[in-house]
């Protein structure tokens, strides 16, 4: 009986020897943990100094964002190695939070925010993935129950499409977009933080030309952006890009270019599709009852920042 609990101590102590050979073996590799701590405590520490410098520089250079990307990477797979329990910040957890709390029919409108949220580099790596699931598990579990959003959400989000597919080729439309609304709902596009401020001019300019940028290769869709203006004067920025300036005193002066050119189009053609960017409450009402379908300016400033990117794919298709 001894002889036989001898035996098996041995062999015990011998495969515990062979383990931590085999230990010592991943650690030459790949660093103990003791070290790789070190290190994740000495790459937090040059993190915290990279975004306080790019936090209070007056002009960011570009390659002190490039390590501040390329630290949060590393960081963040030294986490995972170690296996540490990410900390949720408290962005994080409000936006989570806000996702749990949400009414059904608003959760439609939230779902761009993680890609909107990836393209501002507000979060990144398992942060932003836990952003995700969380709106990918409500929504699921929304959709399980037969729940449907509200019609106006619907029909936003079918409107958006709708100018995917007409700015892919696929469908020819008509778009009409208001101006000064335009660059008043995409402020860091128009007004950008840093750098040269931009003249009211320039925003128009910047405006009329990402308009073109996204018509130009759609020849069978339109576009006309109408301003609001002490003289009434129509240009031709691109053979299917007009600009107008609306004339007249008073405000709004716009918003009656805009619904003449409703009645216009769908007086001619009443199945002609026309696409309205705004985010007037008062013009989008007239426009709907004219027979315009409304897309929020955000959503056609995101066609902007696709295209600029050449990820247009993933947006026009929605």
């Amino acid at each position: 009986m001894t002889g036989c609990c001898g035996v098996a101590l041995d062999d015990l102590l011998t495969r515990t020897e062979s383990a931590l050979t085999h230990q010592h073996e991943i650690d030459r590799h790949s660093g103990n943990r003791a070290k790789l701590e070190q290190r994740l405590e000495s790459l937090a520490s040059a993190h915290g100094r990279v975004k306080d410098a790019l936090q209070n520089a007056l002009r960011q250079s570009p390659e002190l964002k490039v390590m501040e990307r390329e630290l949060t990477t590393e960081i963040e797979r030294l986490r995972q190695t170690l296996g540490h329990t990410p900390e949720a910040d408290p962005l994080e957890r409000a936006l989570i939070e806000r996702i749990h709390l949400a009414h059904d029919n608003e959760l439609p409108e939230l779902r761009t925010l993680p890609k909107r949220l990836a393209t501002a580099g507000v979060l990144r790596g398992g942060a932003l993935a836990r952003v995700r699931d969380a709106f990918q598990k409500r929504f699921s579990a929304i959709e399980a129950l037969g729940v449907t959003p509200d019609a106006e959400t619907e029909a936003k989000r079918n409107n958006v499409s709708v100018l995917g597919r007409a700015l892919a080729g696929q469908i020819p439309a008509i778009l009409l977009v208001d101006g000064h609304n335009a660059l008043f709902g995409l402020p860091t596009r128009y007004n950008p933080p840093r750098g040269k401020s931009l003249s009211e001019m320039e925003k128009r300019d910047k405006l009329v030309s990402d308009i073109v940028r996204v018509m130009s290769p759609n020849p069978a869709s339109r576009a006309w952006i109408v301003f609001d203006g002490a003289t009434r004067s129509d240009t031709q920025a691109a053979p299917n890009v007009r600009v107008t300036y609306s004339g007249g005193v008073g405000e709004h002066r716009a918003d009656g270019v805009l619904l003449d050119n409703i009645r216009f189009y769908k007086g001619q053609d009443p199945d002609i599709t026309v696409l309205l960017v705004s985010n007037d409450s008062d013009l989008c009402k007239s426009a709907i009852r004219l027979g315009a379908q409304i897309v929020p300016v955000l959503d056609l400033g995101a066609f902007f920042e696709h295209i600029a990117k050449g990820t247009a794919h993933d947006v026009f298709l929605l």
